[in-house]
């Protein structure tokens, strides 16, 4: 009686389901049994998760019924578009599964050319923008240097400039009696000494600051007689020092990121005044080669062919502090000389106050481009960790999908059957 009333049930069913799928009696030519079997079949054929399918027989044909319409597909052995389609997307996910252990191996989101065309070549100029800086503030810094070792230099210039000023003053006092005048000669000959030599021997690295090798002496004007014009005065030549030329230093990465720094003329000005600040110092510590007499036969007592120059005078000349009157005037010379050795450093100090300011804007240059560097190469490990377990979930479960669409075409055994 089960049976009987069981497909009774199912007989009864038939025509709502005949309703449901559009299909009219003539159409179906299968039992409520065959139907059921037919069913049960078509669940196992599934081909999307979101789409509800119902294979009905036609004859030879299977037809299957879809949300979207009605699509003609057969049952076969030798092509599974099932299996085909879950290895395709299996393929994808590994492939994306792949390039996200990259990236997070070696945390590089662009790793070649094929990873973001565009931001690699925005990268490759930045990159090469950024080099040029880095290099560009280590020029600043080696220009600062530069800048701080004649800064020093001439601080110490200025310390034995004050020594001698006090000596100076005290020998303009009356009351200083002559073996005091000798003993404060004594020591302004040394400090003037000291000065020739620190202006001759400043130097940074191998080249001289102040003085070159190949200086030359200036020239006293001489003046016009019997109808002949005079020449002016011309000053010293400093040669090949640093300080002696315009320097010009590369403070940026383009062409025209470009420092100009040129004190030789203030520094022709210095040595003149230091000149003259000891200008009787003997055996010519102001003297300097004469390309004009190289060997110098008519002075036996100058054989190395120098000469001094203008205002220097003859060894055996009146000594500077041996009457108040004399060291009145040296005095004179002194503040000159203390007035162009702060002129000079204060050019040194703007340059390198400007150099210190260059060298922060273009820290902040590299630091910017470091920064967009960064935002298109470097990793984001949380997005790419999130979606490594993303990627690991949907490949695992491609290859279960693949194992049942794999067990589809073994239907066709219990259709036979």
């Amino acid at each position: 009686m089960r049976r009987a009333r069981h497909r009774r049930a199912s007989v009864c069913r038939l025509p709502a389901m005949r309703a449901a799928f559009g299909l009219c009696n003539a159409h179906v030519n299968a039992s409520a049994a065959t139907v059921a079997r037919r069913l049960r079949y078509a669940r196992l054929l599934s081909l999307s998760a979101a789409q509800s399918l119902l294979s009905f027989e036609r004859g030879d044909t299977t037809f299957r019924k879809l949300n979207r319409g009605t699509i003609h597909i057969m049952i076969t052995i030798h092509t599974n578009s099932a299996a085909n389609r879950i290895i395709t997307a299996h393929n994808a996910n590994e492939l994306a599964r792949s390039n996200t252990q990259h990236r997070l191996g070696t945390g590089f989101r662009v790793n070649g050319a094929k990873d973001d065309a565009a931001g690699l070549q925005i990268v490759s100029r930045l990159r090469s923008t950024r080099v040029g800086m880095i290099q560009a503030g280590e020029n600043i810094n080696n220009a600062i240097s530069l800048l701080q070792a004649g800064d020093d230099a001439l601080a110490t210039m200025e310390g034995v400039l004050q020594r001698i000023q006090t000596l100076v003053t005290k020998a303009a006092d009356g009351a200083t009696s002559k073996a005091d005048r000798e003993a404060l000669q004594k020591e302004f000959d040394q400090l003037g000494s000291e000065l020739a030599s620190m202006v001759k021997s400043a130097s940074y690295g191998s080249d001289k600051l102040f003085m070159g090798t190949d200086a030359e002496a200036g020239k006293p004007a001489v003046p016009g007689t019997g109808g002949e014009e005079g020449k002016p005065a011309e000053p010293a030549k400093m040669g090949d020092a640093l300080f002696a030329k315009a320097l010009q230093f590369q403070i940026g990465a383009g062409k025209d990121d470009k420092m100009d720094f040129d004190v030789s003329k203030q520094l022709t000005g210095l040595v003149s005044a230091l000149e003259n600040v000891a200008k009787t110092t003997k055996d010519g510590l102001w003297a300097v080669k004469n390309p004009e007499n190289p060997e110098n036969p008519e002075n036996p007592e100058n054989p190395e062919g120098t000469r001094r120059t203008e205002g220097a005078k003859a060894a055996g000349g009146d000594p500077e502090l041996s009457t108040p009157s004399l060291a009145s005037e040296k005095l004179e010379n002194v503040t000159e000389a203390v007035s162009a050795v702060g002129e000079l450093r204060a050019s040194f100090g703007a340059g390198m106050k400007r150099l210190d300011y260059s060298a922060q804007n273009l820290q902040n240059m590299v630091n910017a481009a470091s920064e967009s560097i960064g935002r298109i190469m470097d990793t984001d490990y949380a997005t790419d960790t999130t979606n490594l377990a993303q990627q690991s979930v949907l490949t695992q479960v491609s290859g279960e999908m693949l194992k049942q669409a794999n067990a589809s075409s073994q239907q066709i055994l219990q259709l036979l059957g």
